[in-house]
């Protein structure tokens, strides 16, 4: 599924099994370049139980607001 995320343009990246964590060690460069279906294979070879987190912003193109809080909780 990572592999069809990046043929949409988006940069998925592998989260620690059920959880929202990165899996890689540092994430930060591909905020500007999408990663490689090569990188991508990877990734999810050496885990295949990782979860799929996409980069937002500028490679991707996706804008994500996270509100959380009573706040955020419907009135």
């Amino acid at each position: 599924m990572a592999l069809k995320y990046s043929e949409l343009g988006w940069g998925p990246i592998p989260l620690r099994p059920r959880d929202k964590k990165p899996l890689l060690d540092s994430w930060k460069p591909h905020q500007e370049i999408k990663p490689s279906p090569d990188e991508i294979s990877k990734w999810w070879d050496e885990n295949p139980e990782a979860n799929i987190g996409l980069i937002t912003g500028r490679p991707s193109g996706i804008v994500a607001i996270d509100i959380d809080g009573q706040k955020a909780e419907p009135s």
